[in-house]
């Protein structure tokens, strides 16, 4: 989809949500995802691209989530300085160049993917989540798992070992 094609679409959700926002049982959600946000509209699911206007992707998230329990910037990551949204769900929206790059969700977090996926999901589920072989390794981090747009953090290397952090898009991570 064009960068045209997705602010269009966001425009037009973020016209419902200024104008008919939780009225009339419209059901609202808004759930991380390989490459950025699901917005889930009355069993609808309209995707939100990293690249999206960091204003934009801001007001949706305060209006789902409430506001930011902090936020800032990250001047030294490795992907180069950021700014951040830390919501009280344990969500972490990153943001560069006023464009949404990127989320991280961390331990507490009391959100799942649109699918499901989550903290305390077990490796398994994450390989059966995804459909496409992921690759687990050893870091300074712990045991990490990428796959082409969602990675993580697990207890351990075998199956039944869980997730204790994963994200998308940029990050500010040490290895």
């Amino acid at each position: 989809m064009s960068n045209f094609g997705s602010k269009l679409i966001l425009a037009t959700i973020m016209g419902a949500l200024s104008f008919e926002a939780f009225a009339g049982g419209t059901e609202w959600a808004l759930y991380p995802a390989g490459g950025g946000l699901n917005l889930k509209q009355d069993g609808e699911i309209h995707f939100i691209p990293f690249g999206t206007d960091q204003a934009e992707v801001e007001k949706l998230a305060r209006k789902l989530w409430g506001e930011p329990a902090h936020s800032g910037s990250l001047e030294e990551c490795g992907a180069g300085p950021m700014d951040y949204d830390a919501f009280e769900n344990s969500m972490t929206l990153h943001f560069q160049e006023e464009a949404f790059e990127g989320w991280f969700m961390e331990q507490g977090a009391a959100i799942e993917t649109s699918s499901g996926l989550g903290l305390g999901s077990t490796l398994s589920d994450v390989r059966a989540t995804l459909f496409h072989e992921i690759e687990v390794e050893e870091t300074t981090l712990g045991h990490e798992f990428w796959s082409e747009s969602l990675f993580g953090i697990v207890s351990g290397p075998e199956e039944t070992d869980v997730v204790e952090a994963l994200w998308s898009g940029v990050s500010c991570l040490f290895r």
